[in-house]
């Protein structure tokens, strides 16, 4: 079976996936991109099923469902739906809200809420390798969540790209979210596991904590922006949203600002990749 490569331009893309069979389509090449297998016996011959998202096994009349164990799965909203959304969150680095969503789909807000969760648990599953080269490193508090009577701590590394004419610029980005009072040194290992042990390491103040590796005490600029970045974001969250961003959510915020954060301008390559993630990543309840 033959699929189309993914759309490269916006204009493109809404051509493509104006219907729920154009985005089966996808969801099958990026689930099967050698073509669909059956599961039970391994027959690549399918049926497909009228009036339904389901093809059947020609040999075994095993019935298969695309989105079966994905994030996608038993949800209750058109697959094109699901793509308008995935394009729409990732379309500007700023944050979007479930309310946003409820107006642009037309849908209630419960199911926005849940469209726009289970996307940023999907982001979530990203693997991404150590960080290398030159990588900075730094905390920052969040605001209080009275409710909780916690102080919601951030724990960043960002790596260093020096590329010259145009000299240093912020690469990827990891970021911890610990809600325990100062614990400091678990939270910068459980940091460090995420950094190349060849890899020069520079945080100012000091962490004041032994990691058994050589940290520089220098300016960290970088890290530093990406604080700045992150509290006007979740500020943005809470002026459109809520009066705070809870903090059971906030590790899901946080996968969606790290996402945009370490891909910068590349629209349509985001898209692709949050489409790959929901679609190859476990259901999840959110």
């Amino acid at each position: 079976m033959g699929y189309a490569p993914f759309p490269k331009t916006v204009k493109e893309f809404h051509r493509r996936f104006q219907d729920d069979p154009a985005c089966v389509e996808q969801v099958l090449r990026i689930r099967w991109p050698a073509g669909m297998v059956c599961p039970k016996c391994k027959g690549r011959q399918f049926w497909q099923r009228t009036g339904c998202v389901r093809y059947q096994c020609q040999k075994c009349l095993f019935e298969v469902s695309p989105t079966a164990k994905t994030f996608l799965h038993r949800a209750r909203v058109h697959l094109r739906d699901w793509f308008t959304a995935a394009f729409w969150l990732t379309e500007s680095s700023e944050g979007r809200s479930a309310y946003q969503l409820q107006r642009k789909l037309g849908c209630s807000s419960k199911t926005a809420w849940h469209m726009l969760h289970k996307l940023r648990c999907a982001m979530a599953t990203e693997d991404r390798g150590p960080l290398g080269g030159t990588v900075e490193m730094g905390d920052n508090w969040s605001e209080p969540d009275v409710q909780a009577n916690r102080y919601p701590l951030f724990f960043g590394a960002v790596a260093v790209l020096n590329r010259a004419p145009r000299g240093e610029r912020s690469g990827r980005l990891y970021l911890v979210h610990v809600q325990e009072p100062y614990p400091f040194e678990r939270s910068w290992r459980s940091l460090i596991k995420h950094v190349d042990h060849g890899a020069r390491l520079k945080c100012w103040p000091p962490l004041g904590c032994d990691l058994e590796r050589p940290i520089h005490r220098e300016y960290t600029p970088h890290i530093d922006r990406a604080f700045k970045e992150l509290r006007t974001w979740l500020a943005g969250y809470q002026l459109a949203a809520y009066p705070r961003v809870p903090s059971v959510y906030l590790p899901r915020y946080l996968s969606e600002f790290v996402f945009k954060f370490n891909r910068g301008q590349t629209h349509i390559e985001s898209v692709e990749t949050l489409l790959e993630l929901a679609c190859n990543a476990p259901p999840k309840t959110v």
